[in-house]
């Protein structure tokens, strides 16, 4: 059985939209050998020039082997017409209406050659071999639609599923004619595809964003805090416990607001750094309030008085206190 992403249930793979899909899904999945990579409706972005806008790209299946290299397999289901005189495809649909849709030819070829750049950009100038084919499960006989872009060998049908490990083996023996002498993809080919085309990434959010997100939500003041403030107009002390979280600081902020609004001159001070810059930032265009942390405010107050005085607090405490922490002991 062949390793195939996405690993999809019977229920899952009924869901693929297309039928056909579902049917070659089925079949690359339980007759292809387990060293063969699959991989279902690989989609990427074609790199262009600069000058050239990019381009959003799909590819049906793509099989990588490692004893022989890259098949891009484009699926068509219901039947098939193929004007060339207006080079337009069509799919009919079982009530036997028409529908236009791209030429799986080109999406095919588009799609290998992009795939190419991504896998030589990892194992280096490697020749490797790529392959192209085309399947259309709904039809019976693929002949009428060989041309010189489309031969025989690279055209699958509902026969083809019957068998379709000899189908795959017999397009990349067909390519591997047509081409110069090709290196294997081997093993290593095949961890490196599928390290590009099957990685699980799994990023936790960052300790930056959690703490912004904390401290966001105690800068949000709810019904009940208020009602909490509304019972402290009368106070001219309080002592507010909880823990972290519990919303001491969004009282605070709200408190120290109201009385600014009173044309008093108000100090909010917070011990953390982090949430004091914060408040800050939240209350900085609050006419005679003034946030900081607490260190900031003893700088300020060290800087202050050696302004007016010319005496170098910090220094004095030095001699009083050798060998102390300058946040812990100094600047108290």
């Amino acid at each position: 059985m062949a390793n195939i992403i996405p690993v999809l249930s019977e229920e899952q793979v009924g869901k693929i939209p297309s039928r056909a899909e579902q049917k070659v899904y089925k079949a690359l999945a339980e007759q292809l050998p387990n060293d063969c990579l699959v991989i279902h409706s690989l989609e990427f972005i074609k790199q262009t020039s600069r000058f050239k806008s990019h381009g959003d790209r799909e590819a049906d299946f793509v099989i990588f082997s490692p004893h022989f290299g890259v098949l891009v397999v484009e699926v068509k289901g219901g039947g098939i017409e193929y004007d060339k005189s207006i080079n337009q495809w069509y799919s009919i649909d079982r009530n036997n209406t028409k529908h236009e849709i791209k030429n799986p030819v080109r999406q095919a070829k588009d799609a290998k050659y992009e795939i190419r750049s991504h896998l030589q950009q990892r194992l280096g100038n490697k020749k490797l071999l790529l392959a192209h084919a085309v399947m259309f499960p709904d039809i019976e006989n693929a002949t009428p639609m060989v041309g010189p872009d489309m031969p025989i060998n690279i055209i699958g049908a509902n026969r083809s599923l019957v068998n379709l490990k000899k189908w795959v083996t017999d397009v990349f023996e067909y390519w591997a004619g047509e081409q110069s002498i090709h290196d294997p993809l081997g093993e290593s080919g095949i961890k490196v595809a599928e390290q590009i085309y099957g990685k699980q990434v799994s990023i936790g959010p960052s300790l930056r964003a959690a703490i912004e997100e904390e401290i966001q939500k105690q800068i949000e003041l709810t019904n009940q805090q208020k009602n909490i403030l509304r019972q402290l107009k009368k106070r001219k002390e309080a002592v507010i416990e909880g823990g972290a979280g519990t919303g001491k600081t969004v009282l605070a902020l709200d408190q120290a607001q109201t009385l600014a609004g009173q044309g008093l001159n108000v100090l909010l001070l917070c011990y953390n750094q982090k949430l004091g810059n914060a408040l800050k930032i939240k209350s900085q265009h609050i006419d005679n309030l003034y946030s900081m942390s607490f260190h900031e405010f003893c700088s300020w107050r060290i800087r202050q008085v050696e302004s007016n005085t010319e005496r170098d607090l910090i220094e004095e405490s030095r001699s009083s206190y050798p060998g102390e922490d300058l946040y812990d002991v100094l600047m108290y």
